[in-house]
């Protein structure tokens, strides 16, 4: 079984810094350079024309000793994955593209396992399978901060080590700070012929026009829900206050 990683951006980085340390091998595939983007305000510095894979490696050796990956200078498409493999996507990339790669992965028999982030509402999802909807060319809503990469990274490394021990269950989940701290409503734009909510919650035809559907819970990525790069925020109700 070989592990391959998407992306070594603002998650992928320290999602691969997790996984050498705790020793696991695994394949790094990334062709962009910290000119590409805003990733590099969320890593180690250096020059702009320097390889995200290669800063990788050079963090990874100058920092923790270790010279056990992998790295290789360009885009993964899919057809490296065989069965038995686990695909770690950590890209922003667009969901045509994803979607792409996604049916290779699986046509193969390997796993798919996404790990992603947005800055709206400090959002960290770790899920099997596709979003049903993204934002056009990729991105987030809001940048993310380096505090949320360390959280991505660090919460997607553990996701991986759990499913290379072992862990056969489906994975889905999300993590949005703003719900601890003061809840959000949130609207979803759809651009898309046909949507379903899980559980039951919604379930609709959407035809035409983009639609607008307004404070479904649960979080709209749960359970192969929307891409949260979709989400954008309408209300903010205050935070609880304890009382003794």
């Amino acid at each position: 079984m070989s592990t391959y990683v998407i992306g070594s951006g603002g998650v992928g980085f320290w999602l691969n810094v997790a996984l050498a340390r705790a020793g696991i091998p695994f394949s790094v595939f990334d062709d962009d350079t910290l000119e590409g983007g805003l990733g590099y305000t969320r890593l180690p510095q250096a020059a702009l024309g320097t390889r995200k894979v290669d800063l990788l490696k050079g963090f990874c050796v100058a920092v923790m000793g270790t010279q056990k990956i992998d790295v290789v200078p360009y885009r993964f498409d899919g057809e490296e994955a065989i069965e038995g493999d686990l695909v770690v996507d950590c890209s922003d990339m667009d969901l045509k593209v994803r979607r792409e790669i996604y049916d290779k992965v699986k046509a193969a028999g390997a796993r798919y396992l996404r790990v992603s982030y947005d800055g709206l509402n400090e959002t960290v999802v770790v899920a099997e399978g596709l979003p049903l909807a993204g934002r056009k060319g990729g991105g987030y809503a809001e940048k993310p901060d380096l505090g949320l990469s360390f959280m991505a990274g660090g919460i997607g490394a553990l996701a991986v080590q759990r499913i290379l021990k072992g862990y056969q269950e489906h994975v889905e989940f999300q993590i949005t700070l703003s719900e601890y701290f003061g809840v959000t409503q949130q609207v979803v734009e759809v651009d898309m012929s046909a949507l379903a909510i899980h559980q039951g919650i919604v379930q609709t035809v959407l035809a035409g026009e983009p639609t607008v559907i307004d404070a479904i819970a649960p979080p709209q990525d749960v359970l192969g829900g929307l891409d949260i790069g979709t989400v954008v925020p309408k209300a903010k109700r205050k935070p609880r206050v304890k009382t003794a």
